[in-house]
């Protein structure tokens, strides 16, 4: 159901062609099914996970034109994603992420409905929540070729598509928070197949990740994020991304212009962590002060209790 709900939106996209790549349960199926190219064949790691520089690679080698869009398999794009895509046609060099949308959807969406895309937002708004600037299910790119060699990073686990954001800055390719204008929905789901995991809290501790973690290197400590843009998407067109979260995030990021060396000593990563953590505070001050009135109200009963 996931998997169908996803690729059938893609395929409803104009000028799209959609390629699924891999030979997870269900993808040869989905893809008979909606008309879609497939290539199973993709290399992956010792626990058959496929590595993202595999994937990458073949999607390069066996489609045509110029754009190309890695997304996950469980996220549904609408038609603003179109429009996004236009308002970016004057940009040779890009890269286009945005935040998602984690909602339930337990059942195949009727898109012979005209109003399926309206009754989703509703779904999402009413009952799912946007998920923090740090995951990135999405990565739209053009020209092909963008990325040359890429690290064997694991699909689907932490910090790949913050080490992309990384790269893409070090390349100074333009990136483009889309956030606004699309409304990505990732469809929840279980996590029963990640080795050694038993839900995304557990993922940092499992071997994929702790790999994943040792190929992105000092952006483990400094985790580049779709704040990290330097453009973004609004009904009124592109624009340059100002803005206090914008700007809070490139001060987080500073130390990443040092040397590989300083991540590597236990002082300097302690300054380096130190440093993290005061910016994490002003990112999030207006969190930890609703926590910090919550813990006050909660001391306060507790004084008055008989």
């Amino acid at each position: 159901t996931i998997q169908y709900n996803a690729i059938k939106s893609w395929t409803l996209l104009p000028r799209s062609r959609v390629l699924l790549i891999g030979s997870e349960d269900g993808v040869a199926q989905v893809s008979k099914e909606l008309g879609t190219a497939h290539v199973p064949d993709v290399q992956c790691n010792e626990f058959g996970t496929p590595l993202i520089s595999s994937i990458f690679e073949t999607a390069e080698r066996v489609t045509p034109g110029g754009t190309l869009c890695y997304i996950n398999a469980d996220v549904i794009l609408c038609s603003d994603f179109a429009r996004a895509v236009d308002m970016l046609s004057g940009m040779e060099r890009v890269l286009m992420v945005g935040q998602r949308w984690n909602v339930d959807v337990d059942s195949r969406l009727d898109f012979d409905d005209p109003d399926w895309e309206a009754k989703l937002r509703e779904r999402a708004l009413s009952g799912g929540h946007q998920e923090p600037p740090d995951g990135i299910d999405y990565f739209l790119y053009r020209p092909r070729g963008l990325w040359e060699k890429l690290p064997s990073f694991t699909v689907g686990r932490p910090m790949w598509d913050n080490w992309f954001i990384f790269h893409a800055r070090r390349l100074g390719v333009p990136i483009v928070d889309a956030t606004e204008l699309v409304m990505a929905i990732h469809q929840n789901h279980g996590y029963g197949h990640v080795p050694d995991a038993k839900g995304p809290p557990i993922l940092r501790d499992n071997p994929e990740t702790a790999e994943n973690r040792r190929l992105a290197g000092k952006v483990v400590e400094i985790p580049f994020n779709i704040h990290n843009a330097t453009h973004k998407l609004t009904s009124r067109g592109l624009e340059r991304a100002r803005g206090l979260k914008y700007f809070l995030q490139r001060i987080a990021c500073l130390p990443a212009a040092l040397p590989d060396q300083w991540f590597r000593h236990k002082a300097s990563l302690f300054a380096i962590r130190a440093y993290r953590f005061l910016v994490h505070l002003i990112q999030n001050r207006a969190v930890y002060r609703e926590y910090a009135r919550t813990a006050r109200m909660k001391l306060r009963s507790w004084r008055d209790y008989p």
